[in-house]
């Protein structure tokens, strides 16, 4: 009760604001009748949408920490209420919610602008259906994001609450947040229920051809499936090999001791690191997206009325919303049989395929590209839920390395090593930009 009014005053001003970015966005991209024009336009969303999460959050506190006018961390400077000083402390957990989730809104949005008057009666329905698809589709993930955020900016919700229940496995504290988290989706799902409906893909807009950002994306998934398959023929060194000769208590400058992009913090070679990590994080991505999809085929014959609704444009994002019972859940297990099992490779996978397969029901009820453009974009929410869990000491466990756990000492190595920093967060974003554009393009061609 002390700490659930803090994060519904996060949760509800970084929706509204994520819904106004997407409004805003989707609209601009609804505009462009020429193919290259709305590709250039939908690049910068895009982009954003490829950057995790908790990333995008931790370099906007780093960045705005050189900023006197907001405060990075916190709900206010002092005990008296100061309205000044609580929006200047609201305005980066908001922001860093707001970005990523507005940049997800944009494509409900530009879904419903884009569609023929004949679908719902005036624009102003179209824009009530967006909002209310929206609400539902990224709310319960933005709120689970929101759990994140309060944690990186100190902001006293029920997020740190649920945190503290986790290091300290206390079950009661833990089964209360996700008793209210639970509520709150089933409050987000009642606004998409008594929308008027619309359609997922409409034929406003569509190309048989994969556009160019198709193909650049592509040539981009190529290399990195290549690159991890073939990590033992390119890596210089072993993954865990720690190189005494040169390694001093700190991580190695990029050309150093013969190691093209540096090391890490313990002399490990980067760049064999990043090669078997991304190895690791496509694999469980890959597997989980497998055995969800036959999983979510079989559900989709034989329950039909199971997520009719559902939006495809962000079937990358909504699993996200399943990531404080994914913890539960890992926690739990972890008590009954052992870390080390409960987060193995395959085991992890299987874990997050239990989480991304209702996002894949709706678009098995008739198969065409669409359904194939669904399914990669889940593969992405697989690939994006391991960076999270395993950049929170919650996913493949060191020295195992995966794009995740190389970015546990983000903040840390921010100043003093940004080359470990920046390489596994590129490469993160580079996989899921790909993965993102690749399921637009199967979408919208279908």
């Amino acid at each position: 009760a002390d700490r659930l009014p803090a994060t519904i005053e996060l949760v509800l001003v970084a929706l509204v604001a994520a819904v106004a970015l997407g409004a805003f966005a989707g609209f601009i991209r609804a505009i462009p009748r020429f193919g290259a024009l709305r590709e250039i336009v939908a690049l910068p969303p895009l982009v954003v949408r490829a950057i995790p999460v908790l990333v995008l959050a931790q370099a906007l506190q780093l960045a705005l920490i050189l900023w006197s006018h907001f405060s990075p961390a916190g709900i206010s400077s002092g005990d008296s209420f100061d309205i000044g000083d609580r929006i200047a402390h609201l305005a980066v957990p908001a922001l860093m919610l707001a970005i990523p989730f507005g940049a997800w809104a944009s494509q409900i949005f530009y879904d419903g602008f884009r569609q023929p008057n004949s679908a719902l009666r005036t624009p102003l329905h179209r824009f009530g259906s967006s909002l209310a698809t929206t609400a539902a589709s990224i709310g319960p993930a933005l709120l689970s994001a929101s759990l994140l955020v309060e944690v990186v900016t100190a902001w006293p919700g029920i997020g740190r609450l649920f945190f503290n229940g986790l290091s300290q496995s206390d079950f009661r504290i833990i089964a209360g947040v996700l008793l209210a988290y639970a509520a709150c989706v089933v409050l987000l799902r009642l606004g998409d229920v008594l929308a008027p409906p619309a359609e997922d893909t409409p034929s406003a807009i569509r190309s048989s051809r994969l556009s160019a950002t198709g193909v650049v994306a592509i040539v981009l998934l190529a290399a990195g499936a290549l690159g991890a398959v073939a990590a033992n023929a390119i890596a210089p060194i072993g993954p865990y090999f720690i190189d005494v000769a040169h390694w001093q208590g700190y991580p190695l400058a990029p050309g150093a001791g013969g190691h093209p992009l540096g090391t890490d913090e313990n002399g490990r070679d980067l760049l064999a690191r990043l090669l078997f990590g991304l190895r690791m994080s496509l694999g469980i991505a890959a597997f989980a997206t497998l055995v969800a999809a036959a999983f979510a085929a079989v559900v989709a014959r034989a329950v039909p009325w199971f997520g009719d609704r559902a939006a495809l444009s962000v079937a990358g994002i909504r699993a996200f919303a399943a990531l404080p019972f994914v913890m539960a859940a890992v926690l739990i297990l972890a008590h009954r049989f052992g870390i080390g099992h409960v987060l193995s490779p395959v085991a992890l996978a299987l874990i997050i395929a239990a989480t991304v397969w209702p996002a894949l029901v709706p678009a098995f009820r008739q198969v065409t590209r669409a359904t194939l453009g669904v399914v990669v974009a889940v593969a992405g929410a697989a690939l994006l839920l391991e960076v999270t869990l395993s950049m929170m000491g919650w996913g493949v466990q060191p020295p195992e390395p995966s794009l995740g756990n190389m970015l546990v000492l983000m903040q840390s190595n921010a100043s003093t090593a940004p080359w470990a920093v920046l390489a596994p967060a590129i490469v993160a974003t580079v996989m899921l930009f790909a993965l993102y554009a690749i399921a637009d393009d199967l979408r919208e061609s279908a």
